[in-house]
């Protein structure tokens, strides 16, 4: 019953009630009496049950602005942190303008943070070897390494093979792309295309071109000179 039918049967109850001198004898006016206490039960029932509502749709609505805010807190926090390769083929993301050595700086896994959560990469050493190693424990992922790169070094890295078969799509189109138009193509999620469609745009291989929606990109000169250098390696 919404507050509509509420009303209706409260003015049904007042009128029952209005009526009732106008009864000749004692048992209309019982009827009539216990008809006002049913019609008044039942409003009473209803009338707690929207309360009851209402006062969840006012908990939901204070869920729902405290989770703006926690997301309007995170894309601030988010621009304070850039996609970085810190070993060949291996990306992270760390403050932004790091000057340190990669190895000393905090770094955060990378796919965490593409799903709002900031879960710092744990180093280990190898027992075997001088090898390294970083887990996320929040998503459980380890990757082992070398070591890092020099962060004067990292333009010069090559691809990996999944980043190299997309930014050789782009040369070999000759034409705007977009994450959802690579994806299937390198036989990858959308969600890992648009992963190494940042790093791209961090090694300045492609640029967004178009305010389309999905947002397309282009090949760079830096990208179409890798591409042509990675041939004839």
């Amino acid at each position: 019953m919404e507050v509509a039918s509420l009303l209706a049967s409260a003015k049904a109850a007042y009128d029952i009630a209005k009526g009732i001198n106008a009864l000749k004898n004692e048992v209309d006016r019982n009827q009539a009496v216990s008809k006002i206490l049913e019609v008044l039960i039942a409003v009473q029932t209803e009338a707690l049950s929207l309360q009851e509502k209402h006062s969840l749709l006012t908990t939901k609505i204070q869920e729902l602005e405290k989770e703006c805010d926690r997301l309007k807190d995170w894309q601030a926090e988010k621009e304070r942190y850039e996609l970085k390769e810190i070993a060949p083929g291996l990306f992270a993301r760390i403050e932004k303008g790091l000057v340190d050595n990669l190895q000393s700086a905090h770094k955060f896994c990378a796919t965490c943070f593409e799903q709002n959560s900031k879960a710092l990469l744990q180093q280990e050493k190898i027992q075997v070897g001088t090898r390294l190693s970083l887990t996320c424990h929040r998503c459980k992922s380890t990757v082992i390494f070398d070591s890092y790169l020099k962060n004067s070094d990292q333009s010069e890295q090559k691809l990996d093979s999944i980043a190299e078969n997309i930014i050789k799509r782009f040369f070999d189109t000759g034409r705007d792309l977009s994450a959802n138009d690579i994806a299937p193509a390198v036989s990858v999620s959308i969600g890992v295309g648009q992963y190494y469609f940042d790093i791209l745009i961090d090694r300045k291989f492609i640029v967004q071109s178009t305010g389309s929606d999905p947002p397309e990109y282009s090949l760079t000169a830096k990208g179409r000179a890798y591409v042509i250098e990675s041939m004839n390696s």
